[in-house]
C-alpha cells in the first residue's frame, strides 16, 4: 500500500513497504489480538468484514500507543530501511 508520509518528512513523497517488512509487521499485529474475545465472533466493518474478499483480522493496532510509538521510533532511528521512497 502506498501512502504520503509528510510526518516522515520526505517532503511528501509517496513510500511503499516492502513485502518482508508488511508480513513482519501484520504476523506482530495479529499475535496481539490472536484469541481475544472481540476476534473470535465478531462479524463488522471493525474487523474488515464489510469489503468482500478482504482477510478478517482487528483493523487497529492490539499494542497500545506506547508501543506503537516505540516501534515507530525504531523504524526512524534505522533509517526506515522498511520502506521504499517512490
Amino acid at each position: 500500500m502506498t501512502m504520503p508520509c509528510p510526518s516522515f518528512h520526505w517532503k511528501g513523497n509517496p513510500m511503499d513497504v516492502t513485502p518482508q517488512a508488511e508480513k513482519v509487521w501484520t504476523e506482530h499485529d495479529l499475535s496481539l489480538t490472536a484469541g481475544m474475545l472481540f476476534t473470535e465472533g465478531s462479524s463488522s466493518w471493525f474487523m474488515g468484514t464489510n469489503v468482500p474478499g478482504k482477510r478478517r483480522h482487528f483493523l487497529l493496532y492490539g499494542g497500545g500507543a506506547p508501543q506503537y510509538r516505540q516501534k515507530r521510533a525504531e523504524v526512524a532511528a534505522n533509517g526506515y530501511e522498511e520502506f521504499e521512497l517512490q
